[in-house]
């Protein structure tokens, strides 16, 4: 289901759908009336695992560019910011929200640290050999089968065969880092910690020492653990998660500089400007100036 929130669309999941309850929604693109393929962009309330069957072009999520190119599939976690520039895209969608899978999937792990949608990874894509790609794409589109129909037991035929294809997609890219495109293989307990609390708080606070205060670790582990596995500082990491936020209101929101900048946990504007600015090398306004012009 789709809403309209100033130059973003939010697109929810649409749990009536078939006329009883479902966390979980298989399908092609081409039949499904309201999948945006078009460069609207629009933010994703949900996962989605996008097997590209057909078309061509070039993705654009949360400012990065990915190629849309058949068999390649897509991978997205919510509040993933896109708009296509492609052409004849088709494909099997298999979208879900996070408490249709139960707490602990594999390896203690929830979805949210499996390498598929971890939050140290971006929006991504993983290249499966043809043959690979063609059975699990198949698989996907025979669970999807089952989507609209009301029998007992099919939420958990859906759940039991959606862990499955993460199964196969997770096993791949274990034996397989270079076909995954952002992949972390170094999935530390404090770094997923540490990611966790600043995607709940960044707009809140903005200090290296409220997080590790509340993760349990002290600045100096936590910061040497990041630049270990990252490559950055804890501080490092906080403010370009706060630019990319900041970035992304700029690009596609009509919210004012002010209201931003409080939406942010500045004071005001000008600590918003000069934070954006040493970062970014430019201010706030002229970034949004080149956007549009473009």
């Amino acid at each position: 289901m789709i809403h309209k929130a100033g130059d973003i669309e939010d697109v929810f999941f649409w749990h009536d759908k078939y006329g009883m309850p479902r966390s979980v929604d298989i399908g092609g693109i081409k039949s499904r009336p309201n999948f945006i393929t078009d460069p609207r962009p629009h933010r994703l309330h949900f996962y989605e695992i996008i097997f590209v069957t057909e078309g061509q072009g070039e993705l654009r999520a949360d400012n990065d560019s990915i190629s849309v190119q058949k068999g390649r599939i897509l991978i997205f976690r919510p509040y993933s910011i896109r708009s296509w520039q492609a052409e004849g895209v088709d494909g099997i969608c298999l979208a879900f929200e996070h408490d249709f899978l139960p707490p602990v999937l594999w390896e203690a792990r929830d979805i949210d640290e499996t390498n598929l949608f971890s939050a140290v990874n971006k929006p991504a894509y993983v290249d499966l050999p043809h043959k690979s790609f063609n059975e699990l794409s198949s698989r996907v589109q025979m669970l999807g089968s089952d989507v609209d129909k009301d029998e007992p037991l099919v939420e958990e035929v859906l759940r039991a065969g959606t862990i499955d294809v993460l199964l196969q997609l997770e096993r791949y890219i274990a034996s397989n880092p270079l076909a995954f495109s952002d992949i972390s293989a170094k999935q530390n307990p404090i770094i997923l910690r540490f990611i966790k609390a600043v995607e709940i708080d960044f707009q809140h606070s903005h200090r290296v020492d409220f997080y590790a205060d509340k993760i349990g670790v002290s600045e100096r582990h936590l910061n040497h653990i990041l630049n270990d596995t990252l490559g950055v500082s804890a501080g490092i990491y906080i403010r370009n998660r706060l630019m990319g936020e900041a970035k992304r209101l700029l690009r596609y929101s009509e919210l004012s500089m002010q209201q931003i900048a409080y939406k942010l946990g500045y004071s005001d504007s000008a600590h918003f400007s000069k934070a954006f600015k040493k970062q970014i090398a430019m201010n706030p306004s002229v970034f949004r100036k080149n956007i549009q012009s473009k």
